[in-house]
């Protein structure tokens, strides 16, 4: 029990960790204000670490895999269907994702 409760969070910090690799690509770095989030050029980058190097969506990976463990926890059916539409949405998201990596 003990050891799923340290997998699901290490897997929602991996998760953390590839949406803060995410974020940093859309901040333009030459501006210091409120302003800096959005980068205005637009320029699409191929992230790297943390599980991109094996998959293009890695954030989705840590996500099912954390969802999965959480599911293993409760032991609830509704948990495991929860988990099973996530896991198909978010391998649908991923593949689009993964289309416009390639173009």
């Amino acid at each position: 029990m003990i050891g799923l409760v340290a997998l699901w969070a290490i897997f929602e910090l991996l998760n953390y960790k590839c949406h803060k690799i995410l974020g940093d690509f859309r901040r333009n770095p030459k501006q210091k204000d409120d302003k800096s989030y959005t980068n205005q050029a637009k320029e699409r980058k191929i992230p790297f670490g943390f599980g991109f190097d094996q998959v293009s969506c890695a954030n989705y990976f840590w996500e099912a895999l954390g969802w999965i463990v959480y599911s293993l926890l409760t032991r609830n059916y509704t948990s495991y269907i929860f988990t099973l539409l996530s896991i198909v949405q978010m391998a649908k998201w991923a593949k689009e994702k993964h289309n416009r990596y390639l173009k």
